[in-house]
């Protein structure tokens, strides 16, 4: 058997090639090979065209993406410094506007002691008024207001009133008089009063 598996793998052997047709071999192979190679190298350079397209690609993209990126945050800063701007406008308008009220209150407030000591005065002179022609009696006509408390308005208003009643009966009474009279009398008054104070 092993004799009979000799003679078939001869029989199989394919004989011996002539020289040319072994050169001939190696070149086809070679030849093959340099196609493959060819191959090889054209789909390596389509490969590495397309990754430097990808590439390309990536890094426009990555650039738009980062203008992109600058422009917000460019716009995010410009706003929040137009947003600090205009804070610190209104913060420097509020100051303003508050100087301005403060300066309005204090003229207010300088024309209201101003307008107390005026009426003070007016008190104090239709008082002592009042008290100078206290030894006038009021005419009969005259009809005083409801009793008020001392040291209102409505006092002072209502002593004025008397005192204008009383001033006008006097110069009713100096129409046909003598002045001379009336000097004598004025002294004798003036006289009482200031023994009163």
């Amino acid at each position: 058997m092993i004799l009979q598996l000799q003679q078939q793998d001869e029989k199989q052997r394919p004989e011996p090639l002539p020289e040319e047709e072994i050169v001939y071999k190696e070149r086809k192979q070679r030849k093959r090979i340099g196609n493959k190679k060819e191959e090889m190298n054209a789909q390596a350079e389509l490969e590495e065209k397309e990754m430097k397209e990808k590439y390309n690609k990536s890094q426009l993209r990555l650039r738009e993406k980062k203008k992109r990126l600058e422009a917000e945050l460019k716009e995010m800063k410009d706003s929040e410094q137009a947003k600090r701007s205009s804070e610190q406008q209104m913060v420097e308008e509020a100051k303003a506007h508050l100087r301005a009220v403060e300066k309005q209150r204090y003229a207010f407030q300088e024309n209201s002691q101003q307008v107390t000591r005026t009426l003070n005065a007016v008190t104090i002179g239709v008082k002592h008024l009042s008290n100078m022609l206290d030894h006038i009696k009021q005419p009969k006509s005259y009809v005083p207001d409801a009793p008020v408390p001392p040291s209102s308005e409505e006092d002072v208003h209502e002593l004025l009133s008397q005192a204008v009643q009383k001033v006008l009966l006097m110069i009713e009474e100096l129409k046909g008089r003598d002045l001379g009279d009336h000097q004598k009398k004025k002294k004798r008054t003036v006289a009482r009063m200031t023994r009163k104070y």
